[in-house]
């Protein structure tokens, strides 16, 4: 038995094989390419199409012709396949019928929270060290669901220039399936995908705005702070501070005002009188809790 598949992880501009890749602590929240996988042949036909149906493009698997030739060797996945066959116990017009091309899937792990993982919808050629969509060669497209019938993820968005899926991340880990569309059984081919995180990156906090606000309730010292009973309720009292008011030189005639406040100034106008004095006699109570 020989596998007939090897996988490597490769540097972000495919030059090498990969030792890994770390980010920054001052890394930006963009996406940036961190890797290409690559799945290697080890002989010719590890790579297999599902039927000898013409490639159609990179988002279509064609409808497979019958291979119906007793003895012919067929170098897909679906070998002999005769739609004609009919039986009363079975379907045997499916028998032989591959439900897919060869399937690369790709295991996703350790991802950290909040990072945000992309990879390429078809396989990539690099020139230069930058990417682009393969459009000979072999050609693989990445599907929804390993276990279902062939069907085309849309791309979320383009990294790059090349379309990519962002992937679903559960618990610090993700999958991707690719379905290979053609493949050439007489040459042993290489077919590379890009990968592309976006970090989570960790902001300072905002600057917060200073709200000056009166306490609730008059500070303590610590002796004051000490436990005390709870009381069924709390009164508001107002205790006079022992020290006199500023008085008013009084007019040589006192007019006959009415009110305490105006008595004490009396040699001010009423409107201006009530607000100053009241003012003085205010600052001069402090409000205390029992």
């Amino acid at each position: 038995m020989q596998s007939g598949l090897a996988s490597t992880l490769r540097t972000p501009d495919n030059s090498g094989d990969s030792s890994g890749f770390t980010f920054g602590t001052c890394a930006q929240a963009v996406a940036q390419r961190i890797g290409v996988l690559r799945f290697s042949e080890r002989f010719g036909t590890a790579f297999a199409t599902r039927s000898t149906a013409a490639f159609v493009d990179a988002d279509t698997s064609p409808t497979p012709p019958a291979q119906n030739v007793p003895g012919n060797i067929y170098l897909n996945e679906s070998m002999f396949y005769a739609p004609g066959l009919t039986a009363p116990t079975g379907d045997y017009g499916t028998i032989g019928l591959a439900t897919s091309g060869t399937r690369l899937k790709a295991a996703l792990n350790n991802i950290p929270t909040g990072a945000s993982v992309f990879v390429s919808t078809k396989n990539v050629v690099f020139a230069n060290g930058s990417p682009s969509v393969a459009s000979t060669g072999a050609i693989a497209r990445l599907i929804q669901n390993e276990a279902t019938a062939f069907a085309a993820l849309a791309p979320t968005n383009t990294l790059d220039g090349i379309p990519v899926v962002q992937l679903q991340v559960i618990n610090g880990a993700a999958t991707a399936v690719w379905e290979v569309l053609r493949a050439n059984p007489n040459a042993i081919e290489n077919i590379d995908f890009a990968i592309w995180v976006t970090p989570r990156v960790i902001s300072p906090a905002p600057p917060q705005s200073t709200v000056l606000s009166l306490p609730r309730r008059p500070l303590r010292s610590p002796r004051a702070m000490e436990p005390r009973p709870a009381l069924p309720y709390r009164r508001l009292a107002l205790l006079p501070i022992r020290r006199p008011l500023p008085t008013c030189s009084p007019p040589a005639a006192a007019p006959s005002w009415h009110s305490p406040l105006q008595r004490l100034c009396p040699t001010r106008p009423p409107a201006s009188l009530t607000t100053r004095c009241w003012a003085q006699r205010v600052a001069r109570r402090r409000i205390v809790l029992r």
